[in-house]
């Protein structure tokens, strides 16, 4: 039986009784041993708790940030860490060549029969993009809708060349207005 160190969703530093594995040992010890940075390296028989011996490690701080855990050793030196390799298991890469394993799944669209429509609206998207048309004929490729089309033939109705009959009365009235001032 021992006092369980833990913090709550808030935060707050919080002790539980409980039984615990770590419950004989120290809260620095128990961080060290818990977080796995160091593993023990000597239990000493003679004392009831259990003690460890540490090479360059002096005191650690567990900062609890939401889910991040940070440590910070007051000593300026690092602390080797080492992987532990289990014997059992031996390292095997794999082999993909004949008979070996199979290859890893690729991304074969580019491969694939499309059909003739979906071919056709890629290379005119392609087409489309690295050709360079001149703005007076890229004019034709926007459609205009009901409305627009009406009152710009309106306009231009007013400003259409003359007939021959309405040029002659122009002209008659220009050569009138010059006598009138002569």
């Amino acid at each position: 039986m021992g006092f369980v160190e833990k913090f709550n969703n808030k935060g707050n530093h919080t002790y539980k009784l409980g039984y615990n594995e770590f419950s004989d040992l120290t809260t620095q010890e128990f961080l060290t041993y818990y977080i796995g940075y160091k593993k023990p390296t000597h239990y000493s028989k003679s004392s009831g708790s259990k003690s460890f011996m540490y090479e360059n490690l002096t005191t650690l701080q567990l900062a609890w940030i939401g889910k991040t855990k940070e440590l910070s050793p007051l000593s300026s030196t690092k602390v080797n860490m080492e992987k532990v390799v289990n014997q059992l298991f031996e390292k095997r890469p794999k082999q993909f060549g004949i008979e070996g394993a199979l290859p890893l799944k690729r991304d074969l669209t580019r491969f694939v029969k499309w059909p003739m429509t979906v071919q056709i609206q890629r290379k005119r998207r392609i087409l489309r993009q690295r050709l360079k048309v001149p703005p007076a004929l890229n004019q034709f490729t926007k459609t205009l809708d009901k409305n627009l089309p009406t009152s710009l033939f309106k306009m231009l109705l007013k400003y259409r060349p003359e007939d021959k009959a309405a040029k002659k009365e122009c002209l008659l009235k220009r050569a009138q207005a010059k006598a009138d001032l002569l």
